[in-house]
């Protein structure tokens, strides 16, 4: 039997109990002019997927839950009430069975990052090529927390709260260049979250970039004072953390090809019904 009840608590709406393809309001009523009145949402309720039809959001019942900044536990009850298995996996999936989560591997201490830090510094070649090929300041590096784990520079990635949710591992010239930890890479998140929210506290620019290399890389450089990005690369953006850029003038760096000017529009397009204003800029 189907207990709609946690899955009107998500969605904040009431759920007919005949139906599988319900038509719901937007989640995100601010990306519509007209607030979506006239329902341009739905959600399956065999598959356990919500879609807007107006502004192309889509989500699996545990991103859906994050994107409304709703507990886990609040996923696994729709998920149960919807008889569509217990398991929500890791990777924002709705889960059907535990064969669909993947196993994450835990992440590493904040004395492993402090000591990856250190080694980073330490290496003299290294970070006399970070310096002089990439641009990153040593004081950058300090700020960011970036270390060197034995193979790979590693990004440690935190929430609004400061925990550790994930930690993005890169190589130049490596295939792939860029790695989450094991089972962390979902959802996508904004770093560094100090930047943004010193942006929001001294009113400055803030400067968005598509990958995590480009912000020490833009830090490094004065007069530009607060640079941040998502971590999901070129086509992914938290829509749900595009409130926090309320009333404040953005500027996206696009990367200099096709893919990287796509990606700058989708995040002008998720920060335009927020932003003070947004401009887009080729690099120069």
């Amino acid at each position: 039997m189907t207990d709609l009840e946690p899955l009107e608590d998500l969605l904040g709406q009431d759920i007919p109990d005949h139906m599988v393809e319900i038509p719901l309001h937007c989640v995100f009523p601010d990306n519509h002019t007209d607030g979506d009145r006239n329902k341009s949402a739905t959600f399956n309720v065999d598959k356990g997927t919500y879609y807007c039809h107006g502004c192309g959001r889509g989500y699996g019942i545990n991103s859906l839950t994050e994107a409304l900044g709703r507990p886990l536990g609040l996923a696994r009850r729709v998920l149960m009430g919807l008889s569509l298995g217990g398991a929500v996996g890791p990777q924002g999936g709705i889960g059907r069975s535990d064969k669909n989560a993947v196993e994450r591997e835990p992440l590493p201490t904040a004395d492993k990052i402090t000591e990856w830090n250190r080694d980073l510094l330490g290496h003299k070649v290294r970070m006399a090529w970070l310096e002089n090929e990439r641009g990153w300041k040593r004081h950058i590096v300090v700020f960011l927390k970036l270390g060197y784990d034995g193979g790979r520079i590693t990004f440690p990635i935190d929430d609004d709260q400061g925990n550790l949710v994930n930690v993005k591992r890169y190589k130049p010239g490596g295939r792939p260049k860029s790695l989450n930890w094991k089972g962390w890479g979902s959802p996508v998140r904004l770093w560094p979250l100090l930047s943004l929210e010193a942006a929001t506290q001294t009113g400055r620019n803030i400067y968005i970039v598509e990958g995590e290399p480009d912000v020490p890389l833009l830090l490094s450089q004065s007069p530009i004072k607060h640079a941040i990005t998502a971590t999901g690369g070129a086509g992914k953006w938290p829509e749900w953390e595009s409130r926090k850029f309320a009333d404040l003038d953005v500027v996206i760096i696009a990367d200099a090809d096709k893919q990287g000017m796509e990606h700058a529009e989708l995040v002008r397009d998720c920060l335009k019904f927020y932003a003070k204003s947004i401009e887009i800029r080729r690099p120069e």
